[in-house]
């Protein structure tokens, strides 16, 4: 899953909108969701903001930031030695045997 800016010209204006791309079984093969819809960039200019694409592309870094952690896997805090159950000690009994 990632998510990207997509600016889409209509009738002189830019469109903006954050749009999602995940895997689509029926095509086999990559689809687009649209995740946010923005409005044009003349009106986040009139807004105040001054470079809307770039303040927009901050927010997609973010997703795709938080994206990637979700799928970071975690590791306990927990000793892997004490899941080893009855091996180590099987195996290092037959070392003094």
């Amino acid at each position: 899953m990632a998510y990207f800016l997509k600016r889409t010209p209509i009738k002189g204006r830019t469109y903006l909108s954050i749009v999602e791309s995940v895997y689509s079984p029926e095509k086999k093969g990559a689809a687009h969701k649209i995740f946010k819809s923005l409005a044009s960039v003349e009106t986040h200019k009139a807004n105040g903001i001054d470079d809307p694409i770039a303040h927009f592309q901050k927010e997609v870094d973010e997703l795709n930031k938080e994206a990637r952690a979700e799928k970071e896997r975690v590791i306990s805090d927990v000793s892997p030695l004490m899941h080893l159950g009855y091996f180590p000690l099987k195996t290092s009994w037959r070392r003094w045997v």
